[in-house]
């Protein structure tokens, strides 16, 4: 009977453990601050080096004791803790290898992130990289930027990818600019626009720069946006693509002045939708 309920404990005991982890990592936000407990992120401009090693992130308040960065890939990095960082200042990523993040908030100043080897970037794995910038705000990335799970941009900043990289997947620009540098090449899924209240929208790919849908293209009139414009590059359909406009009962819902190109295959293009599609683009066509 003893050697029963032993027995009969341990396996209960296992069950626990395998069912119940001790512990599991869990997302979580962490707030850019170089000065420690001291409230605030440090002064109107707190650059220092992003690694794995200092302890620059803190509470929202800045104001707890520091800790480094969760690599872990489900952290949200906002840059920067407190209301003291607005001015421009650079933050250099330097953990000799990717920083792994689900999404990255500024919401004040203007931050430039760049690599200080070939090997630093940033890389939101499988998620959609939320990418937050708040209205008056830049965010400029001169590092690449890894990840298969497409961009969201939102917040009425702006927002510039000017690294050798961007992530692949669907992309959605909700509100404000996201900037494309020179010379990208994109491979995305579907492409839509739109869908903040009294936000506009505007995606603009550098010189050089190519934008390859993998689906369509949505304008969206939920929350009642201003216009959406798609400007400069070269837009690759590959393949039949339909354009859906949704009415924001405005003179143009969507602008497109991009270059519109086959890209790997004969194209087409169909506009669905109430809204007004205004095209003034040169097509690139195969053969």
């Amino acid at each position: 009977m003893l050697h029963s309920l032993r027995r009969s404990f341990v396996l209960s005991w296992l069950s626990a453990l395998l069912i119940s982890p001790v512990s599991l990592a869990s997302a979580q936000t962490l707030y850019w601050d170089v000065d420690g407990s001291n409230p605030g992120a440090g002064g109107a401009q707190p650059g220092e080096v992003w690694n794995l090693a200092s302890s620059f992130w803190n509470n929202a308040a800045g104001d707890a004791a520091a800790v480094v960065w969760d690599n872990s890939g489900l952290a949200t990095a906002v840059f920067a803790a407190g209301t003291d960082a607005t001015g421009s200042y650079g933050v250099t990523l330097g953990a000799s290898g990717s920083l792994l993040l689900s999404g990255l908030t500024l919401n004040a100043g203007s931050l430039t992130l760049a690599s200080q080897t070939l090997a630093d970037g940033l890389d939101f794995g499988a998620v959609a990289a939320a990418l937050n910038v708040a209205a008056g705000s830049s965010l400029s990335i001169q590092a690449p930027v890894a990840g298969s799970g497409g961009l969201v941009k939102s917040g009425a900043g702006s927002a510039w990818l000017a690294g050798l990289q961007a992530p692949g997947g669907s992309y959605s620009v909700q509100a404000g600019e996201l900037k494309l540098g020179d010379g990208l090449t994109v491979n995305a899924g579907g492409l839509t626009l739109g869908g903040a209240a009294g936000q506009a929208a505007l995606l603009s790919l550098g010189s050089g720069t190519v934008f390859n849908l993998g689906g369509g293209l949505t304008f969206s009139s939920v929350g009642s946006p201003l216009p959406a414009v798609v400007q400069g590059g070269q837009l690759n359909l590959n393949g039949s693509r339909t354009f859906t406009i949704q009415n924001i009962a405005s003179e143009s819902d969507l602008s497109i002045t991009s270059v519109i190109g086959d890209g790997s295959l004969s194209s087409g293009l169909i506009k669905a939708g109430a809204g007004t599609l205004v095209a003034v683009f040169r097509l690139l066509k195969r053969g």
